[in-house]
């Protein structure tokens, strides 16, 4: 923080730590300043009520928190840290809920009595302007601390993207497994289907159904189980996809957006899987002698 305070362009320096204490046996998670109205400007906190005055044992609590707790300005909170020893703390202000911080803001005062080495979580830098210059600048200022990472709003928006998007590749790698795995499950299902009807294959063959005919028989069939199934897993997974956005909507995930090309595009794609994979039994069907499949019981 000190570093970066002579930075041209620098007009705010906040440092903020991360901890947790328990408040009737449940493990709670705070954001801890020393200059909470500070604090309040650069994580663009919104009061509801109360002000952000957090003296050495105040507490800042947000909308969501508040109201699960019956929490209100005034209100007294008794935590147990880590070091085994307790602090009364006194609600000064209820905020709106804000995903930068989390939910409670307590007075770093109260924290360092517990603990000799608070645990960073970052230190917020308001600017004048936002432009590469400033951000070099500062990059240069602290180019004695390697650990550190400079963002502005944008790298913070791309590492949250980031994160997301290494989930959905995990989910891709797993549905091109399911896709493997239901590719041969046709195939094996055609076999089986042909091995089983190889006296009516070979009567069809026999009042005049050609080879191609035979073979476009047995892909047909074989692009309605794909296509059933294509349809199947899109339905069910929009219904979970829309049911976890709901649940997970107060954690920032509150747009739901249904990529309806996408969708289309699975359900194509498992109609040529289902041609791909119906290649060997609609070839096998189509060159059973005619003769032995009517004498096939």
């Amino acid at each position: 923080a000190a570093a970066v305070r002579g930075v041209p362009g620098v007009e705010l320096v906040t440092s903020a730590y991360q901890g947790r204490f328990e408040v009737g046996g449940d493990q709670q998670s705070f954001v801890a300043t020393e200059r909470p109205a500070d604090l309040v400007r650069a994580a663009r906190l919104s009061l509801r009520s109360g002000s952000a005055d957090l003296g050495r044992d105040g507490l800042l609590v947000d909308e969501p928190t508040a109201r699960s707790a019956r929490l209100a300005v005034g209100s007294t909170v008794t935590a147990r840290f880590a070091d085994g020893g307790t602090e009364r703390l006194r609600v000064t202000g209820i905020y709106a809920k804000n995903q930068l911080i989390g939910s409670r803001v307590l007075a770093l005062p109260a924290y360092r009595a517990h603990t000799a080495h608070p645990a960073g979580l970052g230190v917020m830098i308001n600017t004048d302007r936002a432009d590469a210059a400033t951000k070099g600048a500062i990059e240069r200022a602290l180019s004695g601390y390697p650990n550190l990472k400079v963002q502005d709003q944008s790298d913070v928006k791309k590492s949250a993207q980031a994160s997301i998007d290494q989930f959905v590749t995990l989910l891709t790698v797993l549905l091109t497994l399911s896709i493997v795995i239901a590719a041969l499950g046709i195939i094996n299902t055609l076999a089986l289907s042909v091995i089983e009807r190889t006296r009516e294959i070979g009567l069809l063959r026999a009042v005049g159904t050609s080879r191609r005919q035979t073979r476009r028989m047995i892909r047909l069939e074989s692009v309605v189980i794909a296509v059933f199934g294509g349809l199947l897993g899109v339905a069910i997974g929009v219904v979970f996809g829309v049911a976890i956005q709901h649940a997970v909507a107060d954690q920032g995930l509150d747009v739901l957006s249904v990529p309806v090309p996408t969708l289309v595009a699975y359900v194509v794609l498992s109609a040529v899987i289902g041609v791909l994979a119906a290649v060997w039994p609609a070839w096998r069907a189509s060159r059973l002698d005619v003769l032995t499949a009517i004498a096939f019981e």
